[in-house]
């Protein structure tokens, strides 16, 4: 019984928390690259990305014979790159004034909010911002071939939805988003949208 139990213990080390420190202490490792300024948020989570997919492989990775590990395929890399560097390109610097207890509106405007939210935020972004990488992930450890039309449905789904709430819902219904706006300034601002998704709110010059 004792050997038993010696196996689960190194079972739960090796597979569970060493892999956990690694990638934790990776995560810290390119952050602290990345700097708090960045170098771009797409790019910077790229370089995550990149780092975790290398690491992700060289531990489910066996050196030789059959894989034992359904998601150990090479792919892995360019697939957590990808999810986690398409998924972090967002204003990740408008969350941290949350924990000073204000809402910026404008340049020299604030607004007093609970600190919380600047937990709860960054638990929001943060959540999807890993799960595209794992969704991308799943896909290189699909257990029967997938057609090429599914990977058109699949990813225009993704796509569709993200431009219905960036292209539609948002500028259709700006004060759900934007609550601390005045309805006389939402009235002056016009909205931009880009080339390719999304876009941005402008005041415009009444005088």
């Amino acid at each position: 019984m004792m050997i038993v139990n010696n196996g689960n213990r190194r079972d739960l080390t090796h597979d569970l928390i060493l892999p956990t420190l690694l990638f934790a202490t990776l995560g810290g490792m390119v952050w602290a690259i990345r700097g708090c300024s960045g170098f771009g948020a797409m790019k910077g989570c790229i370089f995550a990305g990149v780092t975790w997919g290398t690491a992700w492989w060289f531990i489910a990775r066996d050196p030789i014979g059959p894989q034992s590990r359904r998601y150990s395929s090479a792919g892995i890399i360019l697939a957590l790159a990808a999810g986690i560097g398409i998924s972090g390109g967002r204003g990740w610097m408008q969350w941290p004034g949350f924990f000073a207890g204000h809402i910026q509106l404008n340049q020299k405007e604030f607004a007093d909010i609970n600190p919380a939210y600047g937990f709860l935020w960054m638990f929001i972004a943060g959540m999807p911002w890993a799960g595209l990488g794992a969704c991308v992930l799943a896909w290189t450890g699909s257990q029967r071939p997938v057609p090429p039309w599914q990977w058109v449905l699949r990813i225009g789904c993704g796509l569709g939805m993200g431009y219905f709430l960036s292209g539609y819902l948002f500028p259709k219904y700006p004060e759900i988003f934007l609550p601390f706006i005045p309805s006389s300034t939402l009235s002056t601002m016009i909205w931009k949208p880009t080339r390719i998704c999304g876009g941005s709110w402008e005041t415009t010059n009444l005088r």
